[in-house]
């Protein structure tokens, strides 16, 4: 989780100072539970092209699979105590280079992500 911590953080940091915006936990809040839930339906388009099964999922239960994810977030980051604040602590003495080249990284994980994602889905309906 600690990934996707930093990942929270960094997005919330970007809402808030650079963007000003008046709510950057749902922003960061909303792109963590959507990595989370790619990676998931990825993982299932992935099995199911390995053992050879083909089944649909129906936009609806991604959809509601989707609003848990958030919901579960949610709680985690807004409402259980793990706050910007406490996640800025681990992380507000990065060095400047370090905290660079971790941005492109999250970039790349992103993008990498998103790829995976489309590449899985295809196979996965493809058996």
């Amino acid at each position: 989780m600690r990934l996707f911590d930093y990942i929270f953080y960094r997005t919330y940091n970007l809402y808030f100072y650079k963007w000003k915006d008046d709510d950057p936990k749902i922003y960061a809040i909303v792109l963590v539970s959507f990595l989370q839930s790619i990676h998931v339906l990825s993982l299932l388009f992935i099995c199911s092209y390995l053992i050879n099964l083909k089944f649909n999922i129906h936009k609806i239960y991604v959809a509601a699979f989707f609003i848990a994810i958030i919901a579960l977030n949610f709680y985690r980051y807004r409402e259980k105590g793990n706050s910007f604040e406490l996640l800025k602590g681990k992380w507000k003495n990065e060095i400047q280079e370090k905290r660079k080249i971790f941005g492109y990284l999250i970039i790349l994980y992103i993008v990498f992500s998103i790829v995976l994602f489309i590449a899985s889905a295809y196979l996965g309906s493809s058996v």
